[in-house]
């Protein structure tokens, strides 16, 4: 699972670090989807509903995201090639959900147009990316 694998790679005492990151991220992306949802819809065409990924698949794609999101940030910090480790990451998510970019934004679109389902699998994210790192805190 990605997610345990890429938790391996962070060292502890960046943990705190990575984990605030990790949370004023989501907070700016939620607040930033929020807005755009709110946003006056356009006339625009219809997103085909097989181009959507269920609830479940953006949910853990989200929560994949944003820990790959704190390992680049780590090393940013520690000055690697992050472009490389960019493309590495997001493409070992893609394989893994069997998906694409395009399908992915598709989604977000389609739930962002959806705020209350968007609000839900949003909340799911936060709270699943905090069991994370409790359970990360008491290892």
């Amino acid at each position: 699972m990605i997610t345990a694998s890429l938790m391996k790679l962070i060292k502890v005492k960046d943990y705190y670090l990575i984990a605030k990151i990790m949370i004023k991220k989501l907070c700016i992306y939620s607040l930033c989807f929020l807005l755009l949802s709110c946003h006056h819809k356009k006339e625009t065409e219809p997103i085909n509903a097989s181009k959507i990924l269920n609830k479940t698949q953006i949910k853990d794609i989200l929560v994949d995201f944003y820990i790959a999101e704190a390992i680049l940030a780590s090393n940013v910090k520690e000055n690697y090639n992050v472009r490389q480790y960019t493309t590495h990451y997001y493409d070992f998510i893609f394989k893994k959900y069997h998906t694409n970019r395009q399908q992915i934004l598709n989604s977000i679109q389609y739930y962002c147009f959806n705020t209350k389902e968007f609000s839900v699998i949003y909340t799911d994210v936060i709270n699943k990316l905090t069991t994370m790192k409790t359970k990360r805190n008491e290892e």
